[in-house]
């Protein structure tokens, strides 16, 4: 599981990790949440993995009726620039409740299908978006020799 697997890898070699994950995630006792791991990819870095039963979001508290809507990026005259919002649009006092089509999509309605315990919450002031610019690739040269051997008539038997 210290092998990073890479996006050229044969599925296969993924499977080994896929069983390991598995069992850890719903036979193991005690019960694990997930798992904390050092990157392979940066001396720096940490890896997490966050089982299904331990990844539920608790849900924001919204106002009832609220539409959100995100932003990627904004324009000028020149050209597009990355620019994160979210907003909230929010309907006025006298306006009507919102219809059952538009209460289908609000996602401050409970999930009446999801048994798994609220374990996560967004802090909406710490939302950050990090754009990965540059990967750098460590490698280690090795020379591959050649040789070529006549074989005999004796080598043959």
């Amino acid at each position: 599981m210290t092998r990073p697997v890479m996006p050229d890898d044969q599925e296969f070699e993924y499977l080994p990790t896929q069983a390991v994950a598995d069992f850890l995630a719903t036979e193991n006792d005690p019960t694990l949440d997930g798992i904390l791991f050092k990157s392979t990819q940066s001396d720096k870095g940490d890896n997490i993995v966050l089982f299904h039963k331990a990844s539920r979001v608790k849900r924001m508290p919204l106002p009832a009726g609220v539409q959100l809507r995100a932003n990627t990026k904004s324009w000028d005259d020149d050209r597009s620039y990355p620019d994160y919002r979210v907003s909230e649009e929010v309907p006025a006092l006298t306006e009507a409740k919102p219809s059952l089509a538009s209460r289908r999509w609000n996602r401050n309605q409970p999930d009446l299908e999801d048994y798994r315990k609220e374990t996560l919450e967004v802090v909406p002031t710490s939302v950050e978006v990090h754009y990965v610019t540059n990967v750098e690739v460590v490698c280690v040269r090795h020379k591959v020799e050649r040789h070529r051997h006549q074989m005999s008539e004796e080598d043959d038997l």
